[in-house]
């Protein structure tokens, strides 16, 4: 388990502002329409999602807990990991878990599942609510 403090983060006046920003910049960006002065602010809101995603701020609030697990030597066959970060600020969070299982030396299967908090205007609110993969890798 950590706690994180990420003093470059935006406060909750400066999050509501940028979320506010995104939104206004999202709605600018999907305009369809022939009126000039329109398009004119659909470019803008394009280079404001840009920049948006280029903050070059590792985290956008101040407030993390984290919790991470890993085995892997389970049975020498099965390895297991998992974890969960969640922003303190606005409750968002995401979680994942891998695991893998050697069948023989040279194949090994794996399933990875992630999911993201589903609340709009937060940090780890994804495109999905949550993905899997599942395979097999084959070393040769």
């Amino acid at each position: 388990a950590e706690y994180l403090y990420y003093g470059e983060g935006y406060d909750n006046d400066e999050a509501d502002d940028f979320y506010a920003l995104l939104n206004r910049s999202g709605e600018a960006f999907a305009y369809q329409g022939d009126d000039a002065a329109r398009q004119q602010l659909a470019q803008l809101a394009t280079r404001n999602l840009y920049y948006a995603q280029q903050s070059n701020l590792a985290f956008r609030r101040r407030h993390y807990a984290m919790l991470y697990a890993n085995r892997d030597d389970l049975w020498d066959r099965l390895g297991v990991t998992g974890g969960v970060m969640m922003n303190a600020n606005d409750q968002s969070f995401y979680a994942f878990a891998n695991s893998s299982l050697k069948i023989v030396d040279a194949l090994e299967s794996f399933i990875n599942i992630l999911t993201y908090s589903r609340e709009n205007d937060t940090e780890f609110h994804g495109l999905f609510d949550y993905m899997a993969t599942v395979g097999l890798r084959w070393y040769f």
